[in-house]
């Protein structure tokens, strides 16, 4: 005979909330016969699937099932538990399932070439600092969402630095604000007979963006269409960089103020709205 699905058991049903998180189980009995195992038990179709909603509780979701006989000699009739909790959304398609998103930061040290102000961080003499360094923070965004394939854009966004402002977890990020690392793929996974990956994508947030801005200085300068080394006045090289005009020449006076800094994009860009974000 086919399983014969025989209602639910009250007994069996309980809930708790612990800190906001609400739980619960429901039990279903079953009945089949002595050559159907837990695996044809838990398949029938009447019995809750993985990713439905509690029938009290639209924010508490099935996340498994529990098969186990009624006795241990009792070869045919079996109890199900269904467990239900609300710690975040389950679907049972998968691949609709909303991402998950986290935030978390990171610190780091850098080359100090300006201050807060913007100015040029420079010697009393106009000459940049070497081994100057400031501790820097910046924010990390870890976004988890179900794939039905390895994304065409996996290998073109790795890097990449948003071309347009975007929003993810209801928060827009400017123009080059943020990076893509590579995103990572989980082995295949089932649920409800849909086969899907989980993908991981990690997004760096620059306050000051990811152009290189690096001081306009150094040992040659230009003169017409030929670079010289630059001297000192008595025809010695110079020990550190000097700072140039944004033309090529010697900057005259060279200060805080007036020190000239460069703009280089050295990742590519990509559209951070076509990313799988929620």
């Amino acid at each position: 005979m086919a399983v014969n699905y025989k209602g639910p058991r009250t007994e069996g049903e309980t809930a708790t909330n612990e800190l906001g998180v609400r739980k619960y189980t429901r039990q279903f009995l079953m009945e089949a016969t002595a050559e159907e195992g837990p695996y044809v038990v838990g398949s029938h179709a009447s019995l809750p699937k993985i990713g439905s909603l509690h029938y009290e509780d639209p924010y508490a979701w099935c996340r498994s099932l529990t098969v186990a006989r009624l006795g241990s000699t009792d070869k045919i009739n079996y109890v199900v538990t269904a467990n239900y909790d609300s710690s975040f959304e389950l679907t049972e398609n998968p691949l609709l399932q909303p991402a998950q998103i986290s935030w978390d930061g990171e610190n780091f040290e850098e080359v100090a070439i300006f201050d807060r102000d913007g100015d040029a961080v420079l010697n009393s003499a106009g000459d940049p600092f070497e081994g100057l360094f400031r501790e820097r923070t910046r924010r990390i965004i870890t976004i988890v969402k179900n794939v039905a394939a390895v994304p065409d854009w996996i290998i073109t966004s790795e890097d990449a630095v948003n071309s347009l402002a975007f929003v993810v977890d209801g928060f827009t990020v400017p123009i080059g604000k943020a990076k893509l690392s590579a995103p990572k793929l989980g082995p295949w996974e089932f649920r409800n007979a849909t086969q899907f990956r989980q993908m991981t994508m990690a997004m760096k947030l620059n306050r000051d963006g990811w152009a290189a801005q690096p001081l306009d200085a150094g040992f040659r300068k230009k003169v017409g269409t030929a670079r010289q080394i630059i001297t000192n006045d008595d025809g010695t090289l110079p020990a550190s960089p000097v700072c140039l005009n944004g033309s090529g020449a010697v900057l005259a006076n060279p200060s805080p103020i007036n020190a000239v800094f460069g703009s280089f994009n050295l990742y590519p860009a990509y559209d951070f709205n076509l990313l799988p974000l929620s």
